[in-house]
C-alpha cells in the first residue's frame, strides 16, 4: 500500500514539474484565438463568388442538352383542282381531247379549226376571239381588255349554258366599230349528228334551210369546195342586241354534211358590216376540208 502511494506521488510530481515552464527552453502556446471580426461586405462578396463558383462548376458538369426542335406543322396539301382544261393560251396549238378539237394559231393570226370527230377542218380569219365553251380559252377570254365591253360580256355569257357536243365552236368579231347597236358579230359552229344536210338540189336545200331558220331567205345555192359539197344560204332576220331590243340581222349560213349528222357554221352581223364579213366568210369556206369516214 506504501509502495504505491510513494509511486502515485512521485507520477504527479513529475507531470507538475513538466507542467511548469522551465527558463531558456521556449514555450509552445497555443495559438490564441480571436473572435471573427464580422465583415458583412466581405462575407457576401465570399459567398457571392462562391455561389458564382459553385454555379460555373455545375453548368461545366452537367452535360450539355442536344438542341430540340420544335416540330414544325405539316403543311396540308391543298386540294388540287380536278381535271380541268390546261390554262394554254390560243397562240399555241390547244385540244381538247374529250371532244377531240384542236385549235392552232398561225404566223399570220389565223386559227386552224379541226373538229376530229366531225371529220373536218378549216382556218378563221384572225383578229377574232374564237374559243370552245368548255374550253379553257373561254375562261381566259374574260381575262382580255376586250371582255371589258359589256357587249362582249352579254355575248360570252348567252353560249355558257350551251352543250359543247352540239356548238362545237364560238368566235366574236373583236375589231374596233365591229360592235353597232349593241350587237356583236358573232360565229357559231353547230353539229347536229342525227340529221343529214339535204344537199340533193338547191331546191330541197332552200326549204330545209328556211323550215331550219323561219327566216326570210335571200339566196341559196349548193358549191362545190374541195371536192365536198356546201350547201351557203343568206338569210335576213330579227335578231336582239345586249339590250335585248330587236335588231335586223343578216346571216350567212353554210351547210355540209360530216362525218355523222351535218354541220351549220353561222355568221350573224348587221346589215353595214355584210359587206365586209361576208367575204372573210367565203375565204374561210374556202379553206374547208372534209373527211367522211
Amino acid at each position: 500500500m506504501n509502495t504505491r502511494r510513494k509511486f502515485l506521488t512521485a507520477l504527479i510530481f513529475l507531470m507538475f514539474i513538466t507542467a511548469c515552464v522551465i527558463p531558456g527552453l521556449p514555450t509552445t502556446e497555443a495559438a490564441p484565438t480571436f473572435a471573427p471580426t464580422e465583415d458583412t461586405g466581405v462575407v457576401e462578396t465570399m459567398v457571392a463568388g462562391t455561389v458564382s463558383a459553385a454555379i460555373e462548376l455545375t453548368e461545366q458538369a452537367r452535360p450539355t442538352p442536344l438542341p430540340t426542335s420544335t416540330p414544325m406543322p405539316t403543311a396540308t396539301p391543298a386540294p388540287q383542282a380536278s381535271s380541268t382544261p390546261t390554262a394554254t393560251a390560243t397562240s399555241a396549238a390547244t385540244s381538247a381531247p374529250e371532244m377531240n378539237t384542236f385549235l392552232t394559231v398561225q404566223v399570220d393570226a389565223s386559227t386552224v379549226f379541226i373538229d376530229e370527230r366531225g371529220g373536218y377542218g378549216l382556218t378563221l380569219p384572225p383578229a377574232w376571239l374564237i374559243m370552245r365553251i368548255n374550253g379553257q380559252e373561254y375562261l381566259d377570254m374574260w381575262q382580255l381588255a376586250e371582255a371589258a365591253d359589256e357587249d362582249i360580256q352579254h355575248s360570252l355569257l348567252s353560249v355558257q349554258e350551251e352543250d359543247p357536243n352540239v356548238l362545237r365552236l364560238f368566235a366574236i368579231d373583236a375589231q374596233e366599230g365591229h360592235i353597232q347597236n349593241g350587237f356583236v358579230t358573232t360565229m357559231k359552229f353547230n353539229w347536229d349528228e342525227k340529221k343529214p344536210a339535204s344537199l340533193e338540189s338547191e331546191e330541197k336545200f332552200r326549204s330545209s334551210m328556211l323550215a331550219l331558220t323561219g327566216a326570210e331567205v335571200l339566196s341559196a345555192k349548193i358549191s362545190t369546195i374541195n371536192d365536198s359539197s356546201v350547201g351557203v344560204v343568206e338569210v335576213k332576220r330579227t335578231m336582239k342586241n345586249s339590250a335585248d331590243a330587236d335588231v335586223t340581222a343578216f346571216q350567212k349560213i353554210a351547210v355540209f354534211n360530216t362525218a355523222k349528222g351535218q354541220m351549220i357554221i353561222t355568221l350573224s352581223t348587221v346589215e353595214s358590216l355584210k359587206g365586209n364579213l361576208f367575204p372573210v366568210f367565203d375565204a374561210m369556206l374556202s379553206t374547208l376540208k372534209i373527211t367522211l369516214k
